[in-house]
């Protein structure tokens, strides 16, 4: 008996899990709803070198980003 509750436990978990992917990557590709985009300069070697590059970062940098997300969205509605 406790063996075919867990069983049934799992496969519920499964189902959920299953069900929140595919509804997860409809969500995202359904374009009803704004993608938030985040930049987050993270240092992932830890070298001064590329801590020195992102101290330098501003965000004038990531404007031709903006720019160009911003005229692909007028341009695909």
């Amino acid at each position: 008996m406790a063996r075919a509750i867990r069983i049934v436990f799992l496969l519920l978990v499964l189902a959920t899990v299953a069900q929140q992917t595919v509804l997860s990557h409809s969500r995202a590709t359904n374009w009803t709803d704004p993608l938030r985009v985040t930049i987050y300069p993270i240092n992932g070697d830890g070298s001064p070198a590329t801590q020195t590059y992102l101290n330098g970062l501003d965000r004038g940098i990531f404007l031709p980003i903006e720019s160009y997300l911003a005229t692909e969205c007028k341009r695909l509605g």
